[in-house]
């Protein structure tokens, strides 16, 4: 099995990658499975001064349900134009506890979406936001 398909295998988790009713979707830079462990590396062009693994969290989360004899997973978001990288490892027996990290922040965005109520929040990525009437906006470099 060739890297190409791993990825595309990836994108179809339960389904078809395009369909409306899937709640995540993901394309993983780079998987490779070797039997019960896994190793998911997304590549990063920008700043890794304020690392967040949560999607490689996510990214194992998909791996674990479309592997299902994958045991482990080493992940880690690779700064290539920095030459450094940060490092995660995941187990199945942890699942609950990795789903669970997701709750406050789906139950904030249902709760955004049901009122209709965005509220903006400045951040470190606000140039990358397409949203030119907020007041946090920040046109792209």
């Amino acid at each position: 099995m060739s890297l190409k398909t791993l990825v595309i295998f990836m994108m179809r988790i339960g389904g078809d990658f395009h369909d409306e009713n899937r709640w995540v979707r993901g394309i993983v830079d780079l998987l490779i499975v070797d039997g019960k462990t896994a190793w998911v590396v997304d590549y990063k062009t920008g700043s890794n001064k304020y690392p967040d693994p949560k999607q490689l969290r996510l990214m194992s989360l998909m791996t674990f349900a479309h592997f299902p004899e994958v045991e482990e997973i080493h992940a880690s978001l690779m700064f290539i134009m920095h030459n450094s990288f940060t490092f995660e490892d995941y187990h199945r027996r942890d699942l609950e506890d990795s789903w669970n990290k997701f709750e406050t922040p789906l139950r904030r965005l249902d709760y955004a979406y049901e009122n209709d109520v965005w509220n903006p929040i400045p951040t470190p990525l606000c140039g990358w936001c397409p949203v030119e009437n907020c007041r946090y906006y920040k046109p792209r470099r």
